[in-house]
C-alpha cells in the first residue's frame, strides 16, 4: 500500500509542476513530461530501496569513470554536432549512455546553459540516453542476479523504454 501511496503522491506533484511549466513555460516541459518523471524517479527510489547498497559508496573508480566520459562527451559531441547536425548528437548521447548517464545530463545541460544546443535537441538527447543505459544496466542486473530477477528488471526496463519511446514518437519537433 505504501508503493501506492508514494506513486500517488509523486504523480499528483508532477502534475501540479507540469501543469505550472506547462502555462508558464511550455518549451520546459508540461503536463505530460513532469508527471513521467516524477513517478519514473520514485519508481527507481522505491526500487533502489529493495537493493542492497553498495560496501563503499565512495568508490574513487565510479568518480573517476565519470569525470572521464563527461571530458570526453562534453567536447564530443560539440564537435559532432558540428559535423553531423542532430543525428550525430543523438548517436553520441546514444554511446554515452550506455556507461554513464549522468555525464550526459551534466554535459547536455551545460551546452544547453551556454545557448550551445536547442533544448529541442537536449530533452531528445537525454531521452535517447536513458534506454541505453538502462539496457546496459538491465544486461548487467540480468547477469548478476537470478532468472527471477532478470525477468523482473527486464519488464520494468520494456516499460521505461516504452515510455521513452512514446514520448519521443508523440513529441513534435
Amino acid at each position: 500500500m505504501r508503493v501506492y501511496i508514494a506513486l500517488g503522491i509523486s504523480l499528483g506533484i508532477g502534475l501540479l509542476i507540469g501543469l505550472q511549466r506547462e502555462r508558464t513555460e511550455p518549451r520546459l516541459g508540461g503536463i505530460r513530461t513532469f508527471p513521467l518523471n516524477a513517478l519514473f524517479g520514485t519508481s527507481c527510489g522505491l526500487l533502489k530501496r529493495s537493493i542492497s547498497p553498495p560496501k563503499n559508496p565512495a568508490q574513487l573508480t565510479s568518480a573517476l569513470v565519470f569525470g572521464a566520459i563527461y571530458a570526453v562527451a562534453l567536447p564530443g559531441s560539440a564537435a559532432v554536432k558540428q559535423h553531423f547536425g542532430r543525428v550525430g548528437l543523438y548517436a553520441v548521447s546514444a554511446v554515452s549512455g550506455l556507461a554513464d548517464l549522468d555525464a550526459v545530463a551534466v554535459a547536455t545541460s551545460r551546452q544547453l546553459s551556454s545557448n550551445g544546443l536547442d533544448p529541442n535537441d537536449a530533452w531528445r538527447m537525454f531521452l535517447i540516453a536513458s534506454p541505453a543505459n538502462l539496457v546496459f544496466k538491465t544486461a548487467a542486473a540480468s547477469i548478476l542476479g537470478g532468472r527471477r530477477f532478470a525477468i523482473a528488471v527486464s519488464l520494468l526496463s520494456g516499460l521505461a523504454m516504452a515510455g521513452g519511446l512514446a514520448i519521443l514518437i508523440l513529441c513534435p519537433t
